[in-house]
């Protein structure tokens, strides 16, 4: 069962030795310095685990048209717009990735472990949330506020996860938005934070 990891760092060499566990939990909490007001035509994308680098991206006019095309017509109530959030990751992941390299990053750590391009969980959602807050800048999110980046787990007791996360605006649910399971360009998993805390696991996976 695959699990992200920090960087380099393998859970077995973190529980022997504190001084390794507390760097990398320091990696793994560490903000990368992003642009803090994202928009199409320039924005942050990172990859290299724990956005170890981070590259300016733009997309033009057209690129963000296609984003802006799968919210129309509207969706009619926040669980089709989930749907179409899911849809426009992935299509933002597949454009950003032929600029970035990113497209040669596979779903978790292992199989792509020294790939360039590859992304971590903290790479994933920090760029998906990247994504998030240009739809909503750009009104395209109708039922949904962005969250910031939460995760689960810690160094020391379960295994550290990453997230992006929405929120429905009428009911306050918590949705995790985790595109780290699956290979870039596909939709993300979009399910109840409150579910995806307690170690929730794609069955396919």
């Amino acid at each position: 069962m695959k699990r992200c990891t920090v960087g380099a760092l393998t859970l077995g060499a973190v529980l022997a030795a504190t001084t390794v566990s507390t760097q990398a939990q320091a990696l793994f909490d560490r903000r990368p310095v992003l642009i803090a007001d994202p928009v199409p035509g320039r924005f942050s994308v990172c990859h290299g685990h724990t956005c170890s680098v981070v590259v300016t991206v733009g997309l033009s006019a057209a690129e963000w048209q296609r984003v802006r095309s799968v919210f129309a017509p509207s969706p009619p109530d926040a669980a089709a717009e989930r749907g179409r959030i899911a849809a426009a990751i992935a299509l933002m992941e597949d454009m950003v990735g032929a600029y970035t390299g990113t497209w040669r990053d596979l779903g978790g750590d292992v199989r792509g472990f020294a790939r360039q391009g590859q992304m971590d969980c903290v790479d994933e959602a920090t760029n998906s949330t990247t994504y998030l807050q240009m739809l909503a800048a750009d009104h395209l999110l109708e039922w949904h506020t962005v969250g910031p980046v939460l995760k689960r787990g810690h160094l020391l007791w379960g295994v550290p996860h990453a997230t992006a996360v929405i929120v429905e605006t009428a009911s306050r649910e918590t949705w995790a938005v985790d595109s780290w399971f699956l290979d870039n360009g596909l939709p993300p998993y979009i399910v109840p934070y409150r579910v995806w805390q307690k170690n929730w696991y794609p069955e396919s996976n």
